[in-house]
């Protein structure tokens, strides 16, 4: 599953496990 997360520095990155 890739979940979609939002940092607070305004940079989204994918995570893929």
């Amino acid at each position: 599953m890739c979940i979609k997360s939002r940092v607070v520095l305004q940079r989204a990155f994918i995570i893929c496990s």
